[in-house]
């Protein structure tokens, strides 16, 4: 059976729809979308990026490396070009109606399908808009599209969807609640498997567990369990290494929710905490007060970065901190829920609105010794922000 039998063959029966948002909702994204278009001058879109299409037209696949694009006219309806094995995911997770298909060994298959269609909707002259700087888009799939499309005229769109998902609506904020719950019970589930003995990776196991258990989905991002003197190594993770009194233990978990992810940065110590180390997490605990205190609306990224530097100023000579106050995070897929650069940091001028949410992730290495890191997930709202993971931040002492 080929592919568009197996669609038959799949539309015979009424379909048992999973979809995370409202057609409404959808609906109101795309006209948002075509403003932006029209302000770009763009005919249409060709949306390769799997968190776009999510976002846009609901489809929903583990298979984030596989090729698939929604084809957004100006004018008219929406159409989904996929590989055969994930018409279920556009069935199952999709609003969009009109689906295209192509076998797994159709060599070039997505892109002279896609072609076909922008050159029966009359666009193959016109404005096209790409994302070519978004991972899903590869140089063989431009190339193709250029040669069999030669009189259009494709433009570079890759932030076009992210000015447009800046802003969360009311239930993509429930979402990241609710994921923040998730992220808090693996954080917690890691915190009461800290021993010495145990390894990072027992640590993690518990914090996968913990996560899973509250009902997380795959996550977007790995978690970080990273111990000891490797914590002050960045971006060092779970490797067996066996936990000894003295260590600091330095957690970074994202629980999933629809797609929806919610950052948490924590912090324990084996033991007694050495002067040092306590003065590092009062600094990164300062820090992140501050930035919760000052991120207002109509402030800009910059303006809050400039106030939070004090938090660390007293130890800035012995940490590395790469002055990255906030990163926008919420809808994602592997490898990661962050949502273009839109940042909370010095020389950042976007300006804050109620609706956009950031991960706050302080977290202040002495380079080769330890790490401390302290972070929350917050919401701008109309008078300030919500705080939408807040536990404690003081650093987290396991008795030895």
């Amino acid at each position: 059976m080929q592919g568009l039998d197996y669609l038959k063959e799949l539309t015979r029966s009424p379909i048992p729809k999973e979809l995370a948002f409202s057609v409404d909702e959808y609906q109101g994204r795309v006209a948002k979308v075509r403003a932006e278009m029209e302000t770009s001058g763009l005919d249409a879109l060709l949306i390769t990026f799997l968190p776009n299409l999510y976002y846009l037209a609901g489809y929903n696949t583990y298979a984030v490396a596989r090729p698939a694009c929604l084809l957004l006219p100006l004018h008219g309806p929406l159409k989904i070009h996929i590989a055969s094995m994930e018409i279920p995911a556009a069935l199952l997770t999709g609003w969009v109606e009109d689906i295209d298909v192509h076998d797994w060994n159709e060599l070039g298959g997505l892109a002279d399908r896609l072609a076909s269609s922008v050159k029966s909707l009359g666009l193959e002259n016109k404005r096209i808009g790409l994302e070519f700087k978004r991972p899903s888009l590869s140089i063989d799939f431009c190339d193709t599209l250029r040669r069999v499309l030669p009189g259009a005229q494709f433009e570079d769109a890759s932030d076009l969807l992210f000015r447009v998902r800046l802003i969360k609506s009311p239930t993509e904020l429930q979402y990241i609640r609710q994921a923040a719950r998730i992220t808090l019970a693996g954080i917690r589930a890691s915190f009461e498997t800290i021993a010495p003995g145990k390894t990072d990776n027992d640590v993690a196991r518990a914090g996968y567990d913990g996560m899973i258990k509250a009902g997380s989905e795959y996550l977007s991002s790995v978690p970080t369990v990273t111990t000891g003197h490797r914590s002050g190594w960045s971006h060092t993770t779970f490797k067996r290494f066996p936990l000894k009194i003295g260590d600091t233990v330095f957690l970074e978990y994202g629980g999933c929710y629809q797609r929806y992810t919610a950052t948490l940065m924590r912090t324990a110590v084996i033991g007694n905490p050495s002067p040092e180390v306590r003065r590092i997490a009062d600094a990164a605990k300062e820090t992140v007060r501050l930035i919760i205190e000052n991120v207002k609306p109509g402030r800009t990224g910059d303006d809050v970065a400039r106030a939070a530097r004090g938090g660390h100023a007293s130890v800035n000579s012995e940490v590395y901190f790469q002055e990255v106050y906030g990163e926008s995070v919420g809808l994602g897929f592997p490898p990661t829920a962050v949502e273009g650069l839109r940042l909370i940091a010095p020389g950042f001028l976007q300006v804050l609105e109620p609706g956009m949410t950031f991960h706050l992730p302080v977290a202040l290495r002495v380079p080769g010794k330890f790490c401390v890191g302290l972070s929350e997930m917050i919401a701008v709202t109309e008078t300030g922000c919500e705080v939408l993971t807040e536990e404690k931040r003081d650093l987290v002492v396991i008795p030895a």
